[in-house]
């Protein structure tokens, strides 16, 4: 009996307990509900901690919670207070309440991107996506512009996709390489660069512009190398070929320069081609042998061979002097080979019999006596002459009355060929009984038919016979 006493005492005693402790829960509930207080943006944790507290209580102690009602109200407040929030961080983020989202700009239907805007929005959204799913499930399904932020991060999501495809496929085409793949390469590579990182990081073919430039740096090599194997044997006539493939290394640029495995051989053949060069108008000069008149070919072409050295090659001509000996020598035959051909001419035209001193009269005045035969075939209108007076030891004289020691002088025609001057004819007296002698030093014939001919000093001397 006593066993049965005390079993129902110990359950009274649990059922006071619980029934004390149900109080204290929900009188903690109704005091974390109170004091929410006035509902705001920083209420969320008071309105969890309350919801935490009643949540936890049964149907019987909740009944207890006077206030809970209030703590509903509350909820639905802080969710309005929150989606509100979030809708304003959306709409700043897409610039203004209209809900888009600009696109990319086009410059001649070409879609230029940047990589600030592009970075700003990614940020942006994802403060705003963040926000967001921090909220409680009610307050989303209040967010009003939740559709706008799912549609400018789809817009922003389709732009990095099109910069990465746009991208990928300017490297691509960077296939095949060429000489003048230069520009593209350096295009290609700018555009990596001016990628955002997360974009370039997506990039199936990012080294494709590398591989592209050491391709390029292999067919400029190729380029400088084969331009030197093109020389082939070194010979006479392959100067162009020489020259151009030191032009095409020289534009090289250094990395290509030391790149390029068969230079020495340029160096070779530049030096080859000098003394094949210097050798060449050595022998031109030595196969001259003796001057003629038929010599003139031979030493043009060994004078344009020695021209067409450089300033350093011709100082390796050792025997340009024979080349300069051998052309002044030309010189002087064809001189007289002219002088022959004048003196010739001048014969069939003119014959100076004599110019000569009379005897000196009393007061040692004499005449000077100029006779000639016409030996051409035209009629002569006037003879010109000019002498110069000479004592008998051949120094020059001079006529006292004048002062003069030389005279020009004129025979009137007309003289008909095969004619002359008249018997006796002569041109004035001289006075000085020095004036022994007279020496023609000038000679000219204006003809009827209106032309003139002038004779030089070595046809005066060979028309006197």
């Amino acid at each position: 009996m006593k066993k049965i006493i005390t079993a129902v005492s110990l359950l009274l005693v649990c059922i006071l307990l619980a029934a004390c402790a149900d109080r204290e829960a929900a009188k903690a509930a109704t005091e974390a509900i109170d004091a929410i207080g006035a509902v705001g943006k920083n209420s969320g944790a008071a309105i969890a901690s309350a919801e935490s507290l009643v949540n936890a209580l049964d149907d019987e102690t909740l009944a207890k919670v006077k206030n809970v009602d209030v703590l509903r109200d509350s909820r639905e407040k802080y969710d309005s207070i929150c989606a509100e929030y979030v809708d304003k961080l959306i709409n700043n983020a897409l610039g203004g309440s209209s809900g888009s989202s600009a696109a990319p700009s086009t410059s001649g239907g070409t879609v230029t991107h940047n990589a600030k805007t592009y970075e700003k929005k990614t940020s942006s959204y994802a403060d705003v996506r963040k926000e967001y799913e921090a909220l409680e499930d009610g307050a989303k399904a209040k967010v009003k512009s939740y559709e706008k932020l799912v549609a400018a991060e789809k817009a922003l999501a389709d732009e990095g996709d099109a910069w990465v495809s746009e991208t990928e496929a300017l490297i691509k085409a960077l296939t095949p390489v060429t000489l003048s793949s230069e520009d593209a390469i350096n295009k290609a590579r700018e555009a990596i660069a001016a990628m955002p990182q997360e974009l370039a990081a997506r990039l199936t073919n990012a080294d494709g512009p590398d591989k592209a430039a050491a391709e390029l740096k292999a067919l400029r090599v190729k380029t400088v190398e084969d331009a030197i194997t093109a020389i082939g044997e070194v010979a006479l006539g392959k100067e162009d070929t020489i020259t151009n493939a030191r032009k095409v290394y020289d534009s090289a640029a250094d990395d290509i320069k030391t790149s390029v495995s068969n230079y020495s051989a340029l160096m070779a053949a530049e030096q080859k081609i000098i003394e094949l060069r210097i050798n060449n108008v050595t022998d031109a000069i030595n196969n001259l042998g003796e001057i003629t008149l038929d010599s003139e070919e031979a030493i043009n072409n060994a004078t344009a061979l020695y021209n067409a050295l450089s300033k350093t090659e011709r100082a390796g001509v050792t025997n340009y002097s024979t080349l300069t000996a051998a052309k002044k020598t030309l010189s002087e035959l064809k001189q007289a080979e002219k002088d022959k051909i004048d003196i010739e001419e001048a014969k069939k035209v003119i014959r100076v019999k004599s110019v000569s001193i009379g005897s000196h009269d009393s007061v040692g005045g004499a005449y000077l006596y100029f006779n000639f035969v016409n030996m051409s075939d035209k009629v002569f209108k006037y003879v010109n002459f000019t002498v110069r007076f000479k004592n008998n030891v051949g120094d020059w004289a001079s006529d006292e009355i004048t002062g003069s020691s030389s005279s020009s002088c004129y025979y009137t025609g007309p003289v008909n060929p095969g004619e002359g001057t008249k018997s006796g004819w002569h041109w004035g007296k001289y006075y000085g009984w020095d004036i022994t002698q007279a020496e023609l030093t000038s000679l000219s014939i204006d003809f009827m038919d209106g032309t003139h001919m002038y004779f030089n000093s070595k046809q005066i001397e060979a028309v006197q016979y």
